[in-house]
């Protein structure tokens, strides 16, 4: 509501809907940290996922954005980056207050996924991941019709909504000298409400190469 009832709206009907810690007028809700507290204890259920995308369909064409991306909350109400939020539905406070816990390049789990890899996967940064649960993997893909060439597929899943990271290929013959390459096709596939697994191709014409998926900061 907070959200949807702003100036630009007809105030004069809504009002201009504000959410803090304490009331204030005749417009105004609380508490603001207590609701903050509560997303993200309990986010959004794969049911509540289906119900939304029910009305959308079927009813009112529209959708609620924070059950889509309930890491929108935190970029609203509490000014964080996607990133941030990220962080924040994932550690404690005192955790996030301690980068030798929560820092991009650490990996607190010891799984050898630092949390910047972790939030590009959307991968639990304080519990190591299964062997192979939601790994990089590397495919031979044959060629495509008898003048086709050869191809390597790169699958690894992606936080849909990580607008703050820059996401680039590599490949190497050796694991030392690392090439940056264009991806020659891209295909997206959806894992969950926050997941796609994205796939990139690159020609492959029969010499021993490694790809590996580079995360940065822009």
């Amino acid at each position: 509501m907070a959200v949807r009832y702003e100036p630009n709206d007809d105030v004069s009907l809504n009002g201009d809907l504000e959410l803090g810690e304490t009331v204030v007028g005749t417009t105004s809700m609380a508490k603001l940290s207590t609701l903050l507290g509560w997303h993200r204890r309990f986010p959004p259920t794969e049911a509540e996922r289906k119900r939304n995308h029910t009305i959308y369909t079927t009813y009112q064409g529209n959708r609620n954005p924070f059950i889509d991306n309930p890491l929108f909350v935190d970029q609203v109400f509490s000014n964080d980056t996607p990133g941030g939020a990220w962080k924040r539905a994932r550690f404690t406070a005192a955790q996030l207050a301690n980068a030798a816990v929560s820092g991009d390049a650490v990996d607190p789990d010891g799984d050898g996924r630092p949390n910047r890899l972790e939030y590009l996967l959307n991968t639990n940064p304080l519990v190591a991941e299964a062997a192979g649960e939601a790994t990089t993997t590397v495919a031979w893909l044959p060629p495509a019709g008898a003048s086709g060439t050869a191809r390597l597929a790169l699958s690894h899943r992606r936080q849909r909504y990580a607008t703050d990271l820059v996401v680039s290929y590599e490949a190497s013959t050796d694991c030392v000298t690392w090439t940056a390459f264009t991806p020659a096709a891209a295909t997206t596939v959806y894992v969950d409400g926050l997941t796609d697994q994205v796939t990139v191709e690159t020609p492959y014409t029969g010499e021993r190469r490694f790809l590996r998926v580079r995360v940065e900061r822009p």
